[in-house]
């Protein structure tokens, strides 16, 4: 696995969804600071909020443009500081994958090829199971033994 499979991984985002306490801090107490976070655009900043304070249990889609599209917009979001989850976001501005980003915004073909190869990649990856590992019934917690 390299830079390339891993940016193209997190490209699933395209079609995942997010549940407000993910990013929560983003949008109102970034770092303590009491303000939403900076590299965030101020539209989406308030698009979530009316979101996250309208239902009890709120959640809203990582790729703001085509949600139920595989595709690759998520990138085209992030580049224009429009990612919802601050990993997203950070993925178009760090040096080591920016240009990554980039790449896959400008071409989809490209990001749905390299997502293939990642995915087949990760397949091959040893799962540790019994005594070394677990397979989570969830993957947000430990299984209960």
């Amino acid at each position: 696995m390299n830079t390339l499979d891993a940016v193209a991984l997190l490209g699933a985002h395209t079609v995942g969804v997010g549940s407000c306490d993910l990013f929560q801090d983003r949008l109102v107490n970034f770092n303590g600071t009491g303000l939403p976070d900076p590299s965030m655009d101020s539209d989406l900043v308030a698009n979530l909020t009316t979101i996250c304070e309208a239902s009890e249990n709120p959640s809203t889609g990582l790729d703001r443009s085509t949600p139920l599209t595989f595709d690759n917009a998520f990138f085209g979001q992030i580049r224009v500081r429009r990612g919802v989850l601050q990993l997203d976001q950070r993925l178009a501005t760090d040096e080591a994958t920016s240009s990554v980003v980039a790449q896959y915004a400008a071409d989809n073909n490209l990001f749905k090829r390299q997502f293939a190869i990642a995915m087949v990649k990760m397949g091959a990856v040893d799962v540790f199971t019994g005594e070394d590992g677990e397979i989570r019934t969830n993957c947000w917690a430990f299984n209960n033994n």
